[in-house]
């Protein structure tokens, strides 16, 4: 059976030759649960409850972006911030929210079934139609061409697939955490850079980190996306396709197509597969809120810390009738509940001259946000649309570690000096 790396719950992008940061909260980091290492300064449980009790009650309908549950989300955010001494700043995203009435998409000669074999999406702008007909399939591996970090990799070969739908599995081949280039977000990045026309990616639980029902629940609903960058043509279609699909594709087991693609390489190739969609679609304007939170450091140019967390969740929709909630405590109240106790404890360490000589910073839009004078921690609560790509981040000496209740049991908190 092939072997999969598990896509990490915690992320760690080291930024900054000879400094390696990694935060797992609570249980991972349970021993600044204690006073004994600093006295006065300790990660309150209750506080942390309140901030998940809030976010995730039903007067705020499930944090939708967009909605009035979102804005009260991000005053009660920045509300935090600003009472602990963090300089705080909320960006305006402009979005798209993106929905497909009617969908039709047959591989070969089977038709496949929305939500079971497949979910979907369109980047497409200024049109109410999508149509991709006999278009045959290219099968790119992992679809990654590395420039040397970690090592030399190219599953492209000098291919020209503008135009072209694309099958690539995700995840990488790399020895050690899981890298830019195996999250589904590169391969997205790296076809629409390349012209393609659509991508199909490939879901197994093991491979993308998260099972296929977290893919489910928002198809068919709203998708929200950013608003394309001026001469910047999206992909028409934008699908993740079940491992039994894959397979019909490719004519072979998933294992047997890890196994080939971790030996390296694998150049694009054509399938004998042809594919046909038809995409109907409507689209209105929104924006989105982000809140982005500084505390000045004392050295370490350039430096930061980058702590992530979103806000939003699915909002509330009608049902038989019924507006039905979805709190989302878990996802994710929880990770902005560990972010601003997180905040709470670096504001009250350095309230104490133990902190802090380089910045911790939160998410997306965060490159809007340029600092070339002492290190900051700056932390950013996001909606989920604004994407931030870590290639750009890994170009401006930047760390980033998102909120998590993973237990990681190798977890070292840095000393006052070090940090």
């Amino acid at each position: 059976m092939a072997v999969y790396r598990r896509r990490p719950r915690i992320r760690l992008v080291p930024l900054t030759v000879g400094l390696l940061l990694v935060v797992a909260l609570f249980g991972g980091l349970g021993f600044l649960m204690s006073e004994d290492r600093f006295p006065g300064v300790v990660l309150n449980t209750a506080r942390l409850d309140s901030h998940i009790k809030y976010l995730s009650s039903l007067s705020l309908e499930g944090r939708a972006v967009g909605t009035e549950g979102e804005i009260s989300a991000v005053q009660y955010i920045r509300g935090v911030l600003d009472t602990i001494g963090f300089k705080t700043t909320v960006q305006t995203v402009p979005l798209q929210g993106v929905t497909l009435p009617a969908v039709n998409l047959s591989i070969g000669s089977d038709n496949l079934r929305r939500g079971q074999d497949f979910v979907i999406t369109s980047e497409a702008e200024n049109v109410n139609i999508v149509e991709l007909k006999d278009e045959r399939i290219l099968y790119g591996g992992y679809c990654i061409k590395t420039d040397g970090n970690p090592e030399d990799y190219d599953n492209f070969c000098s291919s020209d697939v503008r135009g072209r739908v694309v099958l690539c599995l995700v995840n990488d081949p790399f020895e050690g955490p899981l890298t830019y280039y195996g999250r589904w977000v590169y391969k997205v990045e790296e076809l629409r850079r390349r012209g393609a026309a659509g991508v199909l990616l490939v879901h197994t639980t093991e491979s993308a980190g998260y099972g296929w029902n977290v893919l489910q629940s928002p198809d068919g609903g709203e998708n929200i996306r950013l608003m394309s960058k001026d001469g910047e043509k999206g992909l028409k279609i934008r699908a993740w396709i079940a491992q039994h699909v894959a397979e019909r594709i490719l004519k072979t087991s998933i294992d047997r197509a890890f196994e080939e693609a971790n030996t390296g390489g694998l150049c694009m190739q054509e399938t004998d597969m042809v594919l046909h969609v038809r995409l109907d679609i409507t689209t209105r304007e929104l924006y989105g809120l982000n809140v982005v939170g500084q505390l000045d450091g004392s050295a370490r140019n350039n430096e930061h810390v980058i702590v992530t967390s979103h806000h939003d969740h699915l909002g509330a929709i009608e049902r038989n009738g019924e507006k039905v909630i979805y709190p989302g405590a878990v996802d994710n109240a929880s990770g902005v509940g560990k972010l601003l106790e997180l905040a709470t404890y670096f504001a009250a360490m350095k309230s104490q001259a133990r902190c802090c000589k380089r910045t911790v910073c939160s998410a997306k839009q965060i490159l809007k946000q340029r600092h070339a004078d002492d290190g900051k921690l700056l932390l950013l609560v996001y909606n989920h649309h604004s994407w931030l790509s870590l290639r750009l981040l890994q170009k401006n000496q930047y760390f980033w570690v998102h909120p998590t209740t993973q237990i990681i049991p190798s977890c070292r908190w840095p000393s006052a000096q070090q940090f």
